[in-house]
């Protein structure tokens, strides 16, 4: 709609545009009209961006210029941007209208842009009592996704068969970067040939990229690794440089003995390296796939070997690890080996009931502590765990109950006299995940 206005001598042709609330002044291409012997100015604004193309997070501001107006013109300029490269809306006003002083107007203030597409800007000025209002021609802006870049990293670059390896990656001349990125290995040392991805795609979040998941190699050679980053709506897809890995069969050899342990025993782990030339040198650190603890966690080859204890503190398969960490002649290598933990033994050198004897139908309470004891004590790891008391013979008894739970390695229950005769108890011990069961007996009497 358009709406012509005579304010004084001063007449205006406004453009009303129904999409937003935004009034476009237009301009009266810088001629000047004499209305009732008053002469109004043409006024012309003319504007450039400070920059025509950016990336996606980078900022732009306009400036403009008027011509055609007095030299003390005032009023006030209003910057607008809008979607699509033909200032054809919707509009989004930058900033607040600036106020034009003899002539001069000021800059726009910055405005931001973090999604990729095309833009453009317009400028329109108020005009004052003298000088008609204008708008300016319309400026496109490019908006481009930034320039992506990955780099990858390996935590080691030579490793020995079986040994983990995992990379990192860091994206730069990103913006708010989201998407995946992908870990990915080769055979033969020049990221060529058809990958093999390394666990699964990790998300990124805000330009920040998680590790990957470790892989191993079970086969010696020349391997090739690189990490590739999806892209997303803001940035362009990358692909790291190629890191090359040397995976190497391994001169470490692990032996324990004995090769099976009762928990709480101490174990004796040597670790040997080999190598053709010269002894290897240098040290050997510990490791476990389980709870135990090492005499040292690292010693230092002599003649090529070294060997530490090892004590478990939990029965099942325990995967020990000898880690070389090479010298100047020798790459790091590992070795492992597998150490069965069984259960210890245990006995019940204590079954102790008074009174031992009783008349049937009283309601004399006898009371039965049970002790079990570790065979070996200098391995014990303590004992918990329930006991089970059961009967057999002429005479019975009632049980107040048929079992009671180890408190600091004993426990007690209480029975009366039912049928007179002999009756021998039994305490089962049903041991625990350190402890084998065990068992004994005592004879009550039951007149």
């Amino acid at each position: 709609m358009l709406v012509c206005l005579l304010l004084g001598s001063s007449l205006f042709t406004l453009m009303i545009l129904p999409a937003d609330t935004r009034a476009i002044v237009m301009p009266f291409y810088c001629q000047h009209t004499t209305i009732s012997s008053s002469t109004v100015w043409g006024g012309c604004i003319r504007t450039v961006l400070s920059s025509s193309a950016i990336s996606a997070g980078g900022s732009v501001t306009d400036s403009a210029t008027l011509t055609g107006a007095l030299t003390n013109a005032g009023g006030t300029v209003t910057y607008w941007f809008s979607l699509g490269s033909t200032c054809s809306g919707p509009y989004y006003l930058v900033g607040s209208p600036v106020t034009v002083t003899d002539g001069i107007v000021p800059n726009s203030q910055p405005q931001n842009f973090s999604t990729a597409g095309s833009y453009s800007w317009i400028a329109s000025y108020s005009g004052d009592v003298y000088d008609q209002g204008a708008e300016s021609a319309c400026e496109p802006l490019t908006v481009a996704g930034p320039f992506s870049s990955i780099s990858t990293t390996l935590s080691q670059t030579i490793v020995a068969v079986g040994q983990p390896v995992t990379g990192s990656a860091t994206l730069t001349g990103v913006f708010n970067a989201g998407g995946t990125v992908t870990y990915q290995y080769f055979s033969g040392s020049t990221c060529s040939g058809a990958p093999t991805t390394v666990g699964a795609p990790v998300t990124v979040t805000d330009r920040v990229v998680p590790g990957s998941a470790p892989q191993t190699f079970n086969t010696p050679g020349d391997y090739s690794w690189n990490a590739v980053y999806s892209g997303d709506a803001n940035n362009l897809a990358a692909t790291s440089g190629c890191k090359t890995l040397m995976v190497n069969a391994s001169p470490t050899t692990l032996t324990c003995n004995p090769a099976s342990v009762v928990v709480g025993s101490a174990v004796t782990c040597k670790a040997t390296v080999k190598g053709s030339g010269s002894t290897p040198t240098g040290s050997v650190a510990w490791l476990n796939s389980s709870s135990g603890k090492f005499s040292k966690l690292t010693c230092r080859l002599l003649k090529g070997a070294c060997s530490v204890k090892f004590t478990p503190t939990a029965t099942g398969s325990v995967l020990i690890t000898a880690n070389y960490g090479g010298d100047s002649k020798y790459s790091p290598s590992a070795g492992t080996y597998s150490l069965t933990v069984t259960k210890q033994n245990t006995r019940i050198d204590v079954l102790s009931c008074k009174p031992r004897s009783a008349v049937a139908g009283s309601s004399t309470i006898i009371t039965c502590t049970v002790d079990p004891d570790c065979v070996i004590w200098r391995i014990c790891l303590g004992i918990t765990g329930t006991v089970s008391w059961s009967q057999i013979g002429t005479g019975s008894v009632f049980f107040a109950s048929t079992t009671c739970a180890l408190t600091k390695g004993e426990c007690s229950v209480t029975m009366t006299g039912v049928t007179a005769g002999k009756v021998t108890l039994q305490a089962a011990y049903g041991g625990d995940s350190n402890n084998k069961g065990s068992s004994k007996t005592a004879t009550l009497t039951i007149k």
